[in-house]
């Protein structure tokens, strides 16, 4: 399915557009695994722990919250470093990702001592909702202390009255 912009600020994508996204980012990380993997002994890890440890490198961390509303569900954190264009969020079924992708590029000095330098910075988080929401409704904005604020309506369940004779 299509993004839909809502608000000005973060958008909100309904379906399975993240999974490139986030095939990227397992790239990533698998590279740097391998990298961890051919400089150290092989007696002196596992391919799990080079994972995890490629992950921690790569991975910011983030620290999600959410609460739950008698009409929706607030999901919030703090995203310091980021910009609105940069943080990607699927509803899917019952599980919303948050995905954000920053990159920094310094020069330094002029001439032929001018010196660059890069840096990259990514998170990833998947949280299994409470209940059943309306995705073509939600909210994302990136406010301006930087804290990211989603907010989902739940779906309203009608009950149907069966009628006796």
């Amino acid at each position: 399915m299509e993004a839909v912009n809502v608000s000005n600020q973060a958008k909100i994508s309904v379906g399975q557009s993240l999974g490139r996204s986030f095939e990227r980012m397992q790239d990533k990380i698998r590279e740097r695994a391998y990298h961890l993997f051919a400089k150290r002994s092989p007696d002196a890890g596992d391919a799990e722990s080079d994972w995890l440890h490629a992950q921690a490198e790569i991975l910011a961390p983030v620290h999600l919250e959410l609460s739950e509303h008698k009409n929706h569900i607030v999901v919030s954190c703090d995203l310091t470093g980021f910009q609105p264009e940069e943080i990607e969020i699927e509803v899917a079924g019952d599980t919303l990702k948050i995905l954000g992708s920053h990159r920094e590029s310094r020069s330094q000095g002029d001439g032929d001592g001018a010196q660059s330098e890069s840096r990259s910075k990514f998170f990833f988080h998947a949280v299994q909702l409470p209940c059943a929401v309306n995705a073509d409704k939600a909210s994302a904005e990136l406010q301006k202390n930087d804290h990211l604020k989603v907010k989902l309506p739940k779906k309203v369940v009608r009950a149907i009255r069966s009628v006796d004779s």
